[in-house]
């Protein structure tokens, strides 16, 4: 079973739609785990962790999709592999599709280290990786950076889904890449130098 969480902090007008593409995949063993809380991404993982029973652990951000076949390719992808990444697409408010240019298929920890290949939405993680590690409840920004920086830098093999997976939405009131503002641009910068000084 794959236990997909959607870690949020408050529903921002499309959960329902992000539970709907869940129950439409063509891989049906899953459960959803909603995880909501006023303190941030990494404090919502965690938590939902503590609830999952799948052998096989993903989540989808509120605001984003799943295409149909996103937990067969990924389920299929994972053998021999401690967690794997896929592809992602983006899409846009008035219907425009991309595909998400910076997966690198050959991500390592010294590449991300460099530039993040890993879309964090694409991951499937085995469930036994978190008897062991947990996201940084400290960060508020990239946490999902930082996690698979200590996955790797702990001897965690990383395999490739090379099927796109994700639909990640681009909308004016998203957390994270379309936040423009400086003061969180900056805040990310320093978020991910911490991490790249971490592990370096």
């Amino acid at each position: 079973m794959i236990s997909v969480i959607i870690p949020y902090i408050e529903d921002r007008g499309f959960l329902n739609d992000a539970i709907k593409s869940i129950e439409s995949q063509s891989y049906t063993d899953f459960e959803i785990i909603l995880s909501q809380s006023k303190y941030n991404g990494g404090y919502n993982m965690n938590r939902g962790i503590d609830k999952a029973k799948g052998d096989y652990i993903c989540y989808l951000c509120d605001d984003d999709l799943l295409p149909p076949d996103s937990l067969k390719n990924r389920l299929e992808s994972i053998k021999g592999h401690d967690f794997i990444h896929g592809r992602g697409q983006q899409f846009f408010e008035n219907g425009q599709i991309k595909p998400w240019m910076l997966t690198d298929p050959n991500a390592t920890l010294e590449s991300i280290l460099i530039q993040n290949g890993i879309m964090g939405g694409t991951t499937l993680y085995r469930r036994e990786l978190f008897e062991e590690f947990r996201w940084d409840e400290s960060l508020w920004t990239a946490e999902e950076y930082e996690f698979h920086v200590k996955l790797l830098y702990n001897g965690m093999s990383l395999g490739f889904c090379d099927k796109f997976v994700y639909l990640y939405r681009r909308w004016w009131g998203q957390k994270s890449l379309g936040n423009t503002t400086p003061e969180y641009q900056q805040e990310r910068k320093n978020a991910v130098e911490k991490i790249k000084h971490r592990y370096k």
